[in-house]
């Protein structure tokens, strides 16, 4: 149950982040939903077999790609081979970022 509760919640999220981004698309180009959902299932179920976890569509990820001028799937690609060399070759720094905003909210001069 827990499961089909995580599908069709991903699910939703993928259509609305799916909407989004086809309307910050200035060529007003329209993605198919059914093939969201497909490749969407297929990666979840690759994953799964190999031990990852659940992936979904990001907006962030759609606008970065909208307004750098990516016009094929290759932007996304590149994209997750940027995110994937980031992780690899600066996990320190990367691993201070939370750190660094908690300790400006920390040393912030507004009480909560």
């Amino acid at each position: 149950m827990a499961g089909l509760t995580i599908a069709i919640v991903a699910s939703l999220e993928a259509l609305l982040n799916l909407e989004a981004v086809d309307k910050l698309d200035p060529q007003q180009r329209r993605s198919p939903p059914s093939r969201e959902l497909l490749d969407q299932g297929i990666g979840n179920t690759v994953a799964g077999l190999i031990g990852g976890i659940p992936i979904t569509s990001v907006v962030i990820r759609g606008s970065v790609n909208v307004h750098a001028g990516g016009q094929t799937k290759l932007a996304t690609i590149v994209h997750g081979a940027l995110l994937l060399v980031s992780v690899m070759l600066f996990p320190m720094w990367l691993n201070m970022i939370p750190l660094s905003c908690w300790l400006r909210a920390s040393n912030s001069p507004v009480q909560s």
